[in-house]
């Protein structure tokens, strides 16, 4: 028994030195980026989902803005089949992609959007439109001071099921940019700005912009444009006037997941 004492020590050490759990910090900013993983093994019948995050049966293309991280959570809501006489099946898929720092949404913020709308100031003609847009002769006659809220570059939000989206659409991402006195709207030949007459605050945080007509070739519906909170803290406006959309500024972008698009052929339609 005088080997006692020292057999128990001898236990004490050895339970001591095990390691314990690693408590995991917390994640305080965006998320690392993924590295794509390999497609699984399939044990059974493979989901949609399956198919667009690893392209089972076949290759798939992706919209031309975004590199798609097959690491991320999706979820398919909405698929489309077509087969051509002589061609293979074409597939379609829309989906949401659940990370809201995902590589598609890098083109919605406001460092990419400034790079697409100054690089159309490089060119002559595109400076001579954009004088014929906005004459001295076009006033503004009043500006509220609450228009320093809303100074910047806004993007456009899909709503599906209750809910609002960045739409990473094949074609075009819709956008447009509010500087003091002058709205500027992006189209596929360029920002085109319209001179803002009037810009008053609306109850709860809105506003009201009232334009020029700086081309009389061109047709407006309406020559007013209503921003309208529809939840400020989390930025999600509706813009009533020529058409009805929801928006939001791009400084918000990452409040949102993202509706994005695939098919079998790399085709916009």
């Amino acid at each position: 028994m005088r080997y006692a004492p020292i057999l128990l020590l001898f236990l004490l050490c050895s339970c001591g030195s095990r390691p314990g759990k690693t408590t995991a910090k917390p994640q305080t900013g965006p998320p690392a980026a993924q590295t794509p993983q390999p497609a699984p093994r399939q044990t059974g019948a493979a989901t949609a989902e399956d198919t667009v995050r690893h392209q089972l049966g076949g290759k798939l293309f992706f919209s031309e803005w975004s590199k798609f991280n097959p690491a991320d959570s999706i979820t398919v809501i909405e698929t489309r089949y077509h087969k051509a006489e002589g061609k293979e099946l074409y597939r379609e898929y829309r989906f949401i992609t659940h990370n809201r720092y995902s590589f598609a949404h890098r083109f919605f913020e406001s460092s990419y959007l400034d790079s697409v709308y100054m690089s159309y100031f490089d060119g002559p003609d595109y400076r001579e439109f954009y004088e014929h847009q906005l004459p001295d002769s076009l006033k503004s006659e009043y500006i509220d001071p609450a228009i320093g809220d809303f100074n910047g570059y806004w993007v456009y939000l899909a709503e599906y099921n209750g809910d609002y989206y960045l739409d990473d659409d094949w074609s075009w991402h819709i956008s447009f940019h509010i500087a003091d006195s002058v709205k500027s709207e992006l189209y596929m030949d360029g920002p085109v700005p319209r001179k803002i007459r009037t810009a008053t605050a609306l109850p709860q945080g809105g506003l009201l912009l009232r334009f020029h007509r700086a081309d009389p070739l061109r047709s407006y519906k309406d020559d007013s444009l209503r921003i309208e909170a529809v939840d400020a803290r989390r930025g999600v406006y509706r813009l009533s006037g020529e058409n009805d959309y929801f928006t939001a500024p791009a400084r918000a972008v990452h409040n949102f997941e993202i509706i994005q698009y695939c098919n079998s052929t790399g085709d916009l339609i």
